[in-house]
């Protein structure tokens, strides 16, 4: 009896034993397949948010792409502008200069003729000097 009991005692232990090993294992395949389900998903939402991202990124870079060539295009016609105007400054100086030296050319051929006019003045025509009498 009593190797009857401790053989009953022995499979009833076995078995639990089979039992709680096989709870383990199904547990461990449901904690598994649990954490494979969050691992995919949280991956999937990853992709999702990264494709996203990409999105506006290359929106984002695109625009930014077009806004510097606008600018470097600008900048370019702004420099072209500055050496037309440049330009522009030296040649109304240079006919400036040239005016301001016809002039005082002038000017000094004038005086030069005044004070020549002054010192020698020309003889009067009769017609000129009867004008003067009346």
């Amino acid at each position: 009896m009593l190797q009857e009991f401790q053989d009953n005692l022995s499979s009833s232990l076995v078995a639990k034993k089979k039992m709680v090993k096989q709870e383990l294992n199904n547990s461990f395949k449901t904690l598994n397949a649990k954490l494979e389900f969050i691992f995919r998903r949280e991956q999937n939402e990853r992709k999702k948010q990264y494709s996203q991202y990409c999105e506006i990124f290359e929106s984002c870079y695109s625009q930014w792409q077009k806004e510097m060539d606008r600018v470097e295009e600008e900048d370019e016609k702004l420099a072209a502008m500055t050496h037309k105007q440049k330009e522009i400054a030296v040649l109304n100086r240079m006919t400036q200069n040239m005016a301001v030296g016809t002039i005082m050319s002038l000017y000094e051929t004038f005086m030069q003729n005044v004070e020549s006019l002054a010192e020698n003045p020309p003889p009067l025509d009769e017609s000129e000097e009867q004008d003067e009498t009346s």
